[in-house]
């Protein structure tokens, strides 16, 4: 992506486009999920998330990563947010707590095992992108058909 001649405010903007995505639309999409239902926002999210990755998986160009970080922020509304209390309202509220805390641990575990995979065992991300598009379509198009809307919706 010639990351060398970019200015350090464009290499800034491709992390921050990411949140900034996400600032965008995290007032909007969660009651467009509570008005119209969860499963249909939360699916969106995810495919949305999932089709972002493969471009910038496949792109050379610069400013088209920084749009798909900004679209994968957008969509993260709907993917993290919509769908943590999506899978909230199929539990108990002892298991609301449990899944919490599970959930939070393995957000934080994930990233700390890509850090520790980039420092200590390969420079080169095409395996872990590769592994996570191929998990990323199977979840996308298994909770198509298997998930059910909401119970408290």
């Amino acid at each position: 992506m010639d990351l060398v001649c970019a200015s350090s405010n464009t290499i800034g903007l491709i992390g921050s486009s990411y949140f900034i995505g996400w600032c965008c639309t995290i007032l909007i999409v969660p009651w467009i999920a509570d008005k119209f239902g969860r499963r249909w926002v939360y699916c969106a999210g995810m495919f949305i998330t999932l089709c972002t990755t493969f471009t910038m998986f496949v792109t050379k160009s610069l400013s088209v990563v920084i749009a798909m970080n900004f679209l994968a922020g957008a969509a993260n509304s709907g993917r993290l947010t919509v769908g943590f209390v999506y899978a909230n309202e199929f539990l108990t509220p002892y298991w609301q707590m449990v899944f919490g805390t599970i959930y939070g641990f393995f957000d934080g575990f994930d990233t700390m095992i890509i850090v520790l995979y980039f420092d200590f065992v390969s420079k080169h991300y095409v395996y872990i992108a590769s592994m996570c598009l191929i998990l990323g379509s199977i979840s996308v198009f298994s909770s198509l058909f298997v998930l059910n809307e909401s119970p408290l919706w």
